[in-house]
């Protein structure tokens, strides 16, 4: 979680000079190439064989609009602003669960989402003075991103955690080469030194959660996913001089404390 924030630091940075589609290609590439190293390392060339290519396309497209809305959203929103709102991904995915997976979530856990989303439109505050559109793109990523988890639990049932890997990767990068030459501007040497930085940033944070999930499940690990909203508070105000006001911060704080709430009640039941 601390080195996707710092990703995600480095990403604001390079959105001041670069285009987005500009960004996601140069990581999508450098990611294709880890997912293929990876999956041909595990299993072979048979990992590269997917069972239901059809999910894995639409799953690949649900994770770029993800990262593509999200990063879009460090050009307007300050760090923990965009992560604040995020941070209701968890609940989110709880909730989608239900009708796509098949699974029980009892009435303590809808309360908590309840509180989550309630929470997020007090950190978005559509209506009033100083309502933002902008603060809709984060949202938007993190709507895409639980259709991307939940994706991956279903396509986790017919192909192995390399491949999905694999795939992530490669619908990203095929229709990003096609986006990026509309977008395209030579880099400096120092923009291009950044570029290669956020690309080895965000391998090494997913190497970090593939070894992490080969030791225990993802629900255990999930309370670690809230580091990543305080490493952008703390990279904010050390690169960029932000911090988040108190409405978001106390938003924010909700949300945490109900995703928390909800993981509990999940790891309870167990």
């Amino acid at each position: 979680m601390v080195l996707f924030a710092c990703m995600d630091a480095v990403s604001k940075h390079l959105t001041t000079s670069l285009s987005v589609a500009q960004i996601l290609w140069v990581r999508y590439a450098l990611f294709t190439a880890f997912g293929l190293i990876l999956a041909i390392s595990v299993g072979g060339m048979l990992s590269l064989k997917t069972k239901k290519p059809g999910l894995q396309v639409v799953r690949g497209l649900t994770m770029l609009g993800d990262i593509g809305l999200f990063t879009l959203s460090f050009r307007f929103l300050q760090l923990a602003e965009a992560h604040a709102i995020a941070a209701v991904a968890p609940l989110m995915v709880m909730a989608l669960a239900v009708p796509i997976l098949g699974e029980k979530v009892v009435r303590r856990q809808w309360l908590a989402v309840g509180v989550g989303f309630i929470a997020v439109l007090l950190i978005i505050r559509p209506g009033s003075a100083i309502f933002q559109f902008v603060s809709i793109l984060p949202f938007l990523a993190t709507i895409s991103f639980s259709f991307y988890i939940i994706l991956t639990r279903l396509v986790g049932r017919y192909d192995g955690l390399t491949t999905s890997v694999f795939y992530t990767g490669l619908v990203g990068f095929v229709i990003m080469t096609f986006v990026v030459p509309f977008h395209w501007q030579a880099p400096s040497i120092e923009e291009a030194a950044w570029l290669l930085a956020a690309s080895c940033l965000g391998v090494g944070a997913h190497c970090c959660v593939i070894r992490g999930l080969s030791f225990t499940e993802a629900n255990v690990l999930q309370p670690f996913n809230y580091i990543l909203f305080l490493g952008a508070i703390v990279l904010g105000f050390i690169v960029f001089r932000d911090l988040p006001n108190a409405t978001t911060a106390v938003g924010a704080l909700i949300v945490i404390l109900s995703g928390l709430y909800a993981w509990y009640l999940a790891r309870s039941s167990l």
